[in-house]
């Protein structure tokens, strides 16, 4: 198996053309599986592929992390002779629990270096019978605000002008009038990675290998309406990430096939990936491990209703770009900025989390800010909800500021307009059904929310 995990790819990048031509991976797709409404656990890379290579999303994470400790890595379910991992981002590096399961694990920091590691290892499966599994994740999309990203911009598009990214992607201070031309130079990144996936395919026996490609986040393009960058908020152009697979006719029986196509047509999580595959290709236990998966529901029955949950504890972007840091040092970050977060967090938000409960096709944002004081809650309603980059009806339990946004994809896939009128009673009504859900009882649907609270 080749697992290929692309750092901050975005959905609409799955797909490339070039000079009005579609890329050679682009012809490829296909014949591949596509989900096309998978969802990220959360909006940055760590606690995203937390989820992916433990098949437990991220509120499952962090609960079970403060009862047990860290969650463990389902690599080593997969009976595979050779089990290697090339990683392209530190991130993961800084958690070994994520290297679990792995007979070689390897922190690379040239992107160029990981994709030739690759298809060394991939050359040498063609005279290699046995079975292996093969993760790599490369940052080559990921660092497009560095000169990894120039480099790549000349490449493709040797007769534009490059902006100068760098830090700047946090807040995007200066680039606001240059949204088209930073998007070509991630467009730029994303065109070699597809040239680099190519070249892996061409060396892997593709006749015996399943080959999954996957994001574990997407990222911002809109600085108008302060959607940039990744990391500090739950809209789908961080959520909704691409995942395809190419499963060879050999590889599995016609019936799993069909289960795993189903399972592509429905909405579906990031994290249960892994224990889908575990299934599909006979590594797994029966009907798949029931300890790693959302509910009760197995994974190989695709009409089963659950919701999908992310998280992010540790940032939230404001109405103005500016993030919040639950890192007092802050990568990327000015001094001035650095004294700005100190403030807020000593303040207003000592402790943040967002959580986006998706439950098709309404999908219920929620962010908690936690005050210094309960007075302090209460006196600072209306400052959160003026800094807040959406329209979200306010409550306050205690220390706790607490934002609903409530979307219908189906109609409102930009996620504009807030569903949810401005009552007190609908806002219980959203609490509740949050405690419900967190603790994964899905009985109550998201969408009980529009259907009792017709918008005023």
């Amino acid at each position: 198996m080749l697992l290929v995990v692309c750092d901050a790819l975005r959905y609409d990048a799955l797909r490339m053309d070039h000079d009005g031509r579609p890329t050679a991976f682009t012809e490829r797709l296909g014949s591949w599986i596509t989900f096309d409404r998978c969802y990220a656990a959360a909006p940055w890379t760590l606690p995203a592929m937390q989820a992916l290579l433990c098949g437990v999303d991220s509120t499952q994470s962090r609960l079970r992390s403060r009862r047990e400790g860290p969650t463990p890595t389902l690599i080593g379910r997969f009976d595979r002779l050779h089990r290697v991992a090339l990683v392209n981002n530190g991130v993961i590096r800084t958690r070994s629990e994520l290297a679990d399961g792995f007979d070689e694990f390897r922190w690379i920091t040239d992107h160029a270096e990981t994709f030739s590691r690759a298809r060394a290892f991939l050359s040498g499966r063609s005279s290699d019978p046995a079975a292996f599994f093969l993760y790599v994740h490369t940052n080559l999309v990921h660092d497009y605000p560095q000169e990894s990203g120039r480099r790549e911009f000349a490449r493709w598009f040797p007769s534009s002008a490059v902006p100068d990214i760098g830090a700047r992607v946090l807040t995007w201070a200066g680039l606001e009038d240059k949204a088209d031309a930073v998007r070509k130079v991630y467009d730029a990144c994303v065109l070699s990675f597809h040239e680099e996936l190519e070249a892996l395919l061409e060396v892997t026996p593709l006749d015996r290998t399943v080959v999954v490609l996957i994001a574990d986040h997407g990222e911002g393009m809109e600085p108008a309406i302060a959607r940039i960058h990744h990391g500090g908020r739950l809209h789908d152009d961080l959520l909704h990430i691409p995942c395809v697979i190419h499963l060879p006719e050999d590889a599995v029986d016609p019936a799993a096939r069909a289960r795993l196509v189903d399972l592509a047509a429905r909405p579906f999580g990031a994290f249960e990936l892994l224990p889908a595959l575990l299934q599909v290709t006979g590594h797994g236990d029966g009907d798949g491990p029931p300890d790693v998966t959302a509910d009760d529901a197995p994974l190989s029955d695709p009409s089963s209703s659950r919701v999908l949950r992310a998280e992010d504890p540790k940032y939230v972007y404001l109405a103005n770009r500016f993030r919040l840091n639950s890192n007092p040092r802050g990568k990327h970050t000015t001094a001035g900025a650095r004294l700005r977060n100190r403030l807020w967090r000593r303040t207003l938000s000592r402790s943040t989390l967002l959580q986006a409960f998706v439950d098709w096709p309404y999908k219920l944002l929620v962010t908690r800010m936690e005050a210094a004081n309960g007075v302090l809650a209460q006196l600072g309603r209306p400052v959160h909800r003026r800094v807040h980059r959406g329209r979200p009806l306010g409550l306050v339990r205690g220390r706790l500021w607490i934002g609903f946004e409530l979307y219908d994809l189906s109609t409102d896939p930009g996620e504009t307009s807030n569903l949810l009128p401005r009552r007190s009673d609908v806002a219980e009504a959203a609490w509740r059904l949050v405690e419900c859900l967190e603790k994964g009882d899905t009985s109550h649907s998201v969408g009980s929310l529009v259907a009792s609270s017709p918008e005023q």
